[in-house]
């Protein structure tokens, strides 16, 4: 076609111009972002020349059952494995350090992440020093490497070997300054420290993250199996100690993003539930735009008949006709093609938003992604021309030529099928937003065992700070909006420490429990729900004493645990107060793990406020003040405990405004599709419509007749719909302890929204058509 032919083709089908190329516009967009996001996704850790022969370690540990894959190990893993398995060419055990803050010339640089490496780090990973020696950079106690993003914004420059950095009170030389890594890599770090200034050989516990660099020419699945055996019984003097059950594994490292089994892991997996919900939008929307597209085009066509039948009878063949329509629809399909890509670059900061991540501009055209949306298009050419040019085709000829069609029976199928599909889309998204909006919101509100509200805490982990934090507390008491103090070794609704727990004197075996260390004040801070018992008193006589939740008194098999002595560090301590089950690690609705608080005789790490009201800036200032009187150099790191277990249900409220939006696009594309429809539908039956009102049929009985049949398939859809989305919310829900009951709200909530978007696309069309002059009607016809 040439560009008049293309102008003329658009002018005489506004329907398709302004329902299907919106509406196709709308459902590329969706894929496109999806293929982007997935194409990310599925990026992470890939650059790394090594991906394929770099195994990590880590352990799946069955206490009685209760299976935990900690991708932490033993530090002779990194300095045994190597000696028996001649395969492994390299090594380095990866150790996480803290979010540390940094104060230079004047200037604070906050929460940079810090990891500690091994000499093997760039060999396994097979990096390179923009500056610096890197066989020497990691070799030596207090060394440190830079990233080029860090090195510039603390010294101006990325020429800065031999600058000094002060971490904890503790003096780091640059030895290396490193390209940051891309943000798709499953670790990263601004600053990576030498594992020798942390005497990685005393530890005794699981605490390094172990990486294997396998012989290009080795067998990846007998070493592998290598490297298990060995751990396996490096372990064994481990896993007797806590009486648990040890079995190795490894990964490779182009799997751990997408596939690790590794629990708490350097940084968060792929959201599995996000992908999955953004596959079945973009195929619910798309679906909803091909249906709509090949519809309003078949019924569009049907105007055309009689032109159909002047092109066939002056020689013109299915396959010349086939391909007039391929060419309209690729027309179609192209422009809303360009279209879908001008929208996806304009609303990418709400998908960012709407996913909680970043996006390159240039992820959009990248050489997969132009590959797989050329695909679609050609595939959404060939399925939305397909039908019509086989069904436009095939009428009679005799017909064709007085504009009448036959195959009514078809078309009625086809259209009912098209509508019932499209709302039960648009009802399964709507109720399961509902749903998930009602169990978040359900997950607000229940008692979760402590109160978050109006608690602050503090980063004290400064020698400064934690040797005074008696005379620091003495301080802070008196600022009349605080009301309580507590401190602890372990960042509330953070990490804790694993333990080991039987009772004193009990044949039974030590069973693994999480560990809160904390001084007297904190369970009085967080406002722990006491069952029975007391917390702690200060003084030497409560020091060692312990407090433990319910999981933990069930764990334990004891009723009345108050009073007790249970054996934990190998000697005798007695428990002293039985508190209400928390959230203290998962997030708020899941099962609550077995923990004890101990009186920690050590320095703490974190200071937790709870002030008289909401807490504000002046507060803040006001306690920060006390801790520059003991520190002149502490800089801000706070955080709200209220804000913090907000975050935990980080993935649920993502899903809500996945699934919300879905639920907004599909009813839209379906309104526009049904009005469409329900125009070209009631002017197919003007002469009937004008007939029955001579006849004297009323327009009551009009609108009836019009949408009896819409009706039917509302309900028809309602059935599918809530069905359906009963057994996929049953299922989503069974992942919590606490969740809600679903009931008839849920459902009738979603089928009101339905009943709505019917009404306004086909009811008003209806009710126009019954209220029509039947002179008018037959005048038309």
């Amino acid at each position: 076609m040439s560009p008049s032919q293309i102008i003329r083709f658009l002018k005489r089908n506004p329907l398709l111009v302004y329902v299907n190329i919106p509406g196709m516009g709308i459902g590329l967009t969706v894929v496109l972002l999806l293929l982007v996001y997935i194409n990310q996704e599925m990026s992470y850790d890939q650059h790394f020349e090594t991906k394929n022969r770099v195994l990590r370690l880590y352990n799946s540990v069955n206490d009685q059952g209760r299976i935990t894959n900690y991708g932490i190990g033993l530090r002779s893993s990194y300095t045994d494995i190597p000696l028996h398995v001649p395969e492994i060419e390299s090594a380095t055990q990866i150790y996480r350090g803290w979010d540390v803050n940094l104060e230079m010339k004047n200037q604070t640089f906050y929460n940079l992440d810090l990891l500690y490496a091994d000499p093997g780090f760039f060999d396994v990973f097979n990096l390179n020093l923009m500056r610096g020696d890197k066989t020497k950079a990691l070799s030596g106690s207090h060394q440190i490497i830079v990233t080029d993003i860090l090195a510039k914004k603390i010294f101006g420059t990325d020429d800065c070997l031999g600058e000094i950095l002060t971490i904890f009170d503790e003096d780091y030389t640059v030895t290396g300054v490193i390209r940051k890594l891309p943000r798709n890599t499953h670790f990263n770090f601004d600053m990576l420290a030498s594992m020798q200034t942390e005497n990685p050989d005393e530890f005794e516990g699981l605490e390094f993250y172990t990486y294997f660099l396998i012989n290009k020419k080795a067998d990846i699945a007998n070493v592998s199996k290598s490297i298990e055996s060995i751990n396996n019984k490096l372990m064994e003097p481990w896993a007797k100690r806590v009486d648990v059950e040890v079995s190795s594994r490894t990964e490779l490292l182009k799997n751990i993003y997408m596939h690790s089994n590794v629990d708490y892991d350097l940084s968060e997996k792929a959201n599995y539930t996000a992908i999955i919900v953004m596959i079945l939008i973009a195929l619910f929307v798309l679906i909803i735009a091909i249906i709509n597209y090949i519809n309003i085009y078949i019924l569009q066509g049907e105007k055309r008949l009689s032109e159909i039948a002047t092109r066939t009878s002056l020689g013109a063949s299915k396959l010349k006709l086939a391909k007039l329509f391929y060419t309209e629809t690729g027309i179609i399909s192209t422009l809303a093609f360009m279209m879908a890509i001008i929208m996806a670059i304009m609303v990418k900061p709400l998908f960012e938003n709407l996913l909680n991540t970043s996006i390159d501009d240039s992820a959009f055209f990248s050489l997969n992604n132009i590959v797989l949306l050329l695909s679609i298009l050609a595939f959404i050419i060939v399925v939305s021309g397909a039908y019509p040019s086989f069904y436009l085709t095939r009428f009679n000829l005799t017909n064709a030529l007085k504009g009448k069609t036959n195959n009514v029976n078809r078309k009625h199928i086809m259209s009912s099928s098209a509508v019932t599909l499209q709302l039960t889309i648009s009802i399964f998204l709507i109720t399961s937003f509902i749903v998930i909006l009602s169990q978040v919101n359900y997950l607000k509100s229940i008692d979760m065992g402590f109160n978050p509200e109006k608690v602050v805490g503090f980063d004290v982990f400064r020698p400064s700070l934690f040797r005074n934090h008696e005379s620091i507390e003495n301080e802070l008491s008196k600022l009349p909006f605080i009301t309580q103090i507590g401190w602890s070794a372990h960042s509330m609704g953070g990490g804790c420490s694993g333990q080991s727990i039987k009772m004193y004197g009990s044949n039974q075996a030590s069973r693994s429990i999480d560990e809160y260390k904390v001084l007297p004040g904190f369970a009085e801070t967080m406002q722990l729900q006491i069952i029975s018992g007391r917390f702690f008193n200060k003084g030497i006589a409560d020091v060692d004493k312990l407090i433990i939740n319910e999981a933990a008194a069930r764990l334990l098999g004891l009723d009345d645990p108050v009073g007790k002595i249970a054996d934990m560090f190998n000697q005798p301590a007695e428990i002293i107060g039985l508190v209400r089950d928390f959230p203290y690690r998962n997030r708020p609705g899941m099962e609550i793990e077995p923990l004890v608080l101990n009186n920690y005789g050590g320095y703490p790490m974190m200071l937790y406020v709870r002030t008289d009201r909401n807490v504000t800036k002046e507060m803040i200032e006001s306690i920060e003040s006390v801790l520059r009187e003991y520190d002149p150099e502490y800089f801000s790191n706070h955080h709200l405990i209220s804000d913090l277990y907000a975050e935990k249900l980080q993935n649920e409220k993502q899903l809500i405004k996945m699934v919300s939006t879905g639920a907004l696009l599909a009813s839209i594309i379906s309104f526009i599709g049904l009005l469409a429809l329900s125009v070209l539908k009631v002017n197919r039956r003007t002469k009937e419509i004008g007939v029955r009102k001579v006849l004297g049929d009323s327009e009551i009985g009009i609108l009836n007749m019009l949408l009896r049949e819409t009706l039917v398939l509302l309900l028809l859809s309602m059935i599918i719909a809530f069905i359906t989305s009963y057994i996929a919310m049953n299922y989503w829900l069974s992942g919590f302890s606490d969740r809600i009951s679903l009931n008839w709200s849920h459902f009738l909530i979603s089928g009101f929204s339905a009943a709505i978007i019917m009404m306004l696309s086909v009811g008003w069309q209806s009710w126009r058509a019954a209220r029509r002059n039947p002179v008018e009607a037959l005048r038309y016809e």
